[in-house]
């Protein structure tokens, strides 16, 4: 008996690991789609007071970590808005408000989404939109 354990362990262990690596590939086929609803890209907000970022992501597998920065254009080191999110689900909605009243009316500004498309995020998919306010 003692001597079927040992080959009864490392088949079950061959299995595990194996089937781990299968589910790893499987993430090779998720498909991350990023949409801005609001701000739209180019768009002219007109209450800088009360500025509403939401934007959708749907994936064909699931989510993972992803990222969301806000800055002005000319300014990209002093980061107005930094969000990871962690979410496992097919799709996820991001939204807030933030103030943007502080800055003189024409200025310009990124927001810049990172959204992993694998577990480990050695795949990533950037995007991201320009608007101002008025």
């Amino acid at each position: 008996m003692k001597r079927l354990l040992f080959p009864m362990i490392a088949l079950a262990l061959t299995v595990f690991l194996s089937s781990c690596e299968k589910d790893d590939d499987d993430h090779g086929d998720n498909n991350v789609e990023i949409v801005f609803v609001s701000p739209m890209s180019g768009e002219q907000v007109a209450d800088a007071a009360n500025v509403v970022l939401e934007i959708d992501f749907t994936a064909t597998e699931e989510l993972h970590d992803t990222e969301v920065y806000l800055h002005a254009e000319t300014d990209p080191d002093q980061l107005i808005l930094e969000k990871e999110i962690h979410e496992h689900e097919k799709s996820y909605t991001f939204m807030q408000t933030v103030d943007l009243s502080s800055f003189p009316s024409g200025t310009s500004f990124l927001l810049e989404v990172e959204a992993c498309v694998d577990h480990d995020c050695d795949e990533q998919k950037e995007e991201f939109i320009r608007f101002t306010i008025q």
